[in-house]
Parts: structure tokens; sequence; C-alpha cells
């Protein structure tokens, strides 16, 4: 019995030591894959598509081997495919690429199956376990099941192991193709004159900022020769005739050097509202709103590629990669730090953050599409209109000013009196024009509007 046991316990060693056929021709596909992205490297024009090569895995040039040679831009698990609802066909095969390593308690040196040596990759790879995906190609639509019983025994029993989706660069030795956006024009969601908009009113403000200091500078020399007539340490004399008309002059002498404070207070507060003028972000309002986000965008995604080549060569001690990703041997030396002590040179909330701006970015950048695609608001009636105009919406009232009520609402929705366009606006966005709808509603229920 104890023979047959050891039998059976050597036969399962064998087994579980030896590599499948499936692993093996995986293992020869990433020796082919590691080939192919020191080509994509060597070939790599400019620095962000060097940034890309260096960050392709293995797993990323696998599958863009897999879709070269099926056509399939879609790839799950086979558990993903049922969460949506489809089934693999039958006789499909699986194509397989690397799961997360681990590693053997009982691991020794020169592995063998059958006895014979493996090979130093296949050493390597022994322990890695394998994933197997399928393409659109190889799922069909899952027909209804009346039987529920299994579907809720899997779900009381979930899987242990989850395979998370990853957005593969699947073009290796493409060039970057990059779409540039022309200037938004005809398009009553932007102001075509933005730019003029912008320097007329950075002029109106210094106009306003020298006029204030001129004020406060004439204030305070007023203030100087009605101080000058007072004898130095004199004080008020009590009782004396000259008490009242003393303390009415010395009271408009601090009133003027108050009124000259003031003014130069303003002066400095509306220069510093004009050095700030442009400095506030990317305004919607913009015709070149979604250059300067793809821009921006893209100046974000090169950062976040360069930390993780950088934070992967250095894990890897590669010296070479390092130098060509523009780091400087001072710098590299420095990077030496890091790794010895285990820590990445970009820490996680860095990519985090970076990565959240990206996040943003691509929403913005999706919301000002929808924008520019929507009809524009119009309304008219016979006591107001409204209108979409240079990116702001009007509410234009023909007989005159509004009632308090109508006033307050409009208020309370943020909208403002402008003096110049004498109409009652608002920068436009999606709840802007949400929130329009919702005064012309509340404005036909009132019946005095003036």
């Amino acid at each position: 019995m104890n023979m047959l046991k050891a039998a059976k316990k050597s036969q399962y060693t064998s087994q579980k030591k030896s590599i499948s056929p499936e692993k093996k021709a995986l293992i020869e596909l990433s020796q082919r894959a590691k080939e192919i992205k020191k080509q994509a490297i060597a070939k790599a024009e400019g620095e962000l598509e060097m940034f890309r090569a260096l960050a392709l895995t293995i797993n990323d040039v696998v599958l863009s081997i897999y879709e070269s040679e099926t056509g399939s831009k879609e790839w799950k698990t086979f558990k993903q495919w049922k969460e949506e609802g489809f089934q693999v066909k039958k006789g499909e095969k699986a194509f397989y690429v690397w799961g997360a390593p681990r590693t053997s308690k009982n691991k020794t040196e020169g592995s063998q199956e059958n006895g014979t040596t493996l090979s130093e990759l296949e050493q390597k790879f022994q322990y890695w376990p394998t994933c197997c995906l399928f393409h659109e190609k190889q799922v069909e639509k899952m027909q209804p099941n009346p039987d529920k019983s299994e579907s809720e025994s899997k779900q009381n029993n979930p899987e242990k192991i989850e395979v998370k989706e990853k957005t593969i660069l699947t073009v290796v030795n493409a060039k970057e193709e990059t779409e540039t956006a022309q200037k938004i024009v005809n398009n009553p969601f932007v102001c075509e004159s933005f730019d003029e908009k912008q320097n007329a009113k950075i002029e109106r403000l210094e106009e306003r900022a020298v006029k204030a200091r001129k004020t406060g500078e004439n204030n305070l020399k007023v203030a100087r020769e009605m101080g000058s007539v007072i004898p130095f340490g004199q004080p008020i004399l009590i009782g004396h005739h000259s008490e009242k008309r003393d303390r009415n002059y010395r009271s408009k002498m601090v009133n003027k050097y108050d009124k000259g404070f003031e003014a130069l207070k303003k002066s400095e507060a509306i220069e510093k509202k004009v050095s700030s003028i442009g400095c506030g972000g990317i305004a919607s309002d913009d015709p070149t709103a979604l250059n300067q986000l793809n821009e921006k965008l893209k100046g974000c995604e090169l950062k976040q590629l360069k930390m993780k080549a950088v934070n992967k060569a250095a894990k890897n001690g590669d010296k070479e990669a390092l130098m060509k990703l523009g780091l400087s041997e001072k710098t590299i030396e420095s990077v030496n730090d890091f790794i010895k002590n285990g820590e990445p040179v970009y820490a996680s909330y860095s990519l985090t953050n970076n990565g959240a701006e990206i996040r943003r970015l691509k929403k913005r950048i999706e919301d000002l599409n929808n924008l520019y695609a929507m009809e524009p608001l119009e309304h008219v009636c016979d006591d107001f209109e409204v209108s979409v105009d240079s990116g702001r919406i009007h509410f234009t009232f023909t007989s005159g000013k509004p009632s308090e009520c109508v006033r307050d609402i409009l208020k309370k929705q943020g909208f403002k009196w402008s003096r110049y366009s004498e109409t009652w606006v608002r920068k436009v966005n999606q709840t802007a024009i949400h929130v329009a709808k919702i005064i012309i509603s509340e404005l036909a229920e009132i019946e005095n509007i003036y």
C-alpha cells in the first residue's frame, strides 16, 4: 500500500513539474514577442513612441500577434463573456496569455521533465499561470435557460480567480496618429471673438486700475497738504473758539487719507485680477478649447508612459533603457538608491493622480463635443426671449425691467445682469441649458412678468 501511494505521489509530482504543450507554445511566442519589442524600441521615433514601446508588456505584444492573425479586437475570458450573456461556441480553442506569477515552495534547480532537464527559458516560466482568452468571433448569444439553479449556485460560490480587463496597446510598429481638432466656428456655444473679448476686458480693467491709482494718489496728496497746515504736534485746543472748526478740518483730512488708501487697494486688486486673466484654466467658450485640452491630455499621457517606463526599467536594473528615457548618469545613480530600498522611482500616488487627470480631461473633451453637437436653445414669447450666442445663454425682457420675483428666479439659477448686452446671461453648458428650460417653464406660470 505504501509503495502504491509513493508511486502515485511520484506520478503526481512529475505531472505537476511537466509543462503543457499550450504553455510551451506560449513560451515560444513570448520569446518572439520579446524580439518584436526590441525592434519596436529600436525603430521608435520621438519620446511618445519610445515610452509606449518601453511600456509594452509580453502580454501586450502577444495579444497584438493574436489580433493580427485573427483580425479580432475584443478579447475576454470565459467568465467575462458569460457575464455579458455570451457563451463560447463548441469546438473553439482558447488563446493563452500569461497570468500573475507564483512561486513554488519546493522549487529545485534543474527541474526535470521525463528525465530531461528543462531549458532555462522553460524553468523561468514553469510556475507562471496562464489565462485563457476568447475573441468575439468565438462566442454566440446565450439562450435563456429556465433552470436557474446552476447559475444561482455559482453566484453563491463565486470563483476566487478574477482576470481584470486591461487596455492593450495593439499597435507596435505603427507611428502615432494625432487628431488635430480645428478651431470651432459658426457655433453659438463658443465665442468666436474670444481673444478680442479677453483683450478688451484686460484694457477695461487696466483703465480702471490706472484711474483708481490716480484717484488714490490725488487724495493722499490733498491729505498731506491739509496736514502740512497744522503745526507739528499741535493738539486740538479744547474750549477755544477754533475747536469745532479744527475738529472738522482734521476729520476731512482723515477721510482723504482713508479714501486714498482704499483707492490704492482697489487698484492693486484690479491689477491682480488682470494678471489672472487667461490663467484660470481652459474656457469652454474658447474656439481652441478642444485643441488645448487635447494637447494637455497628450502631455499627461506622455508623462504617465514615462513614469511607468522609468519604474519598469529601474525595477529590471536596465541602465540602457534609463539612458534612452533621457535620464542623466547622476539621476540614474539616485535611481539606484530607490531600487536598493525597494521603492519605485515614481510613487503610486503620482501615477494615480496623473491617471485621474487623464480621465478628467477625457470626460471634459467628451462633454464639450456633446455640447457643441447640441441644438441651440431658442424660445420666443410676448414677454421675453431666450437665445444662445457667443457661449452665453441670454434672457431678454422686451418690456423693461422684470419684477423682483422674476429676478430672484434668475439669480438663484446663476444668471446675472449684463450692462453690456442688456440681458440676463449665464455661461453655457449642459447644466445651464437644463436650468434655462426650467426657468422658461416657471416664467410661463407667472402672470405678471413685469
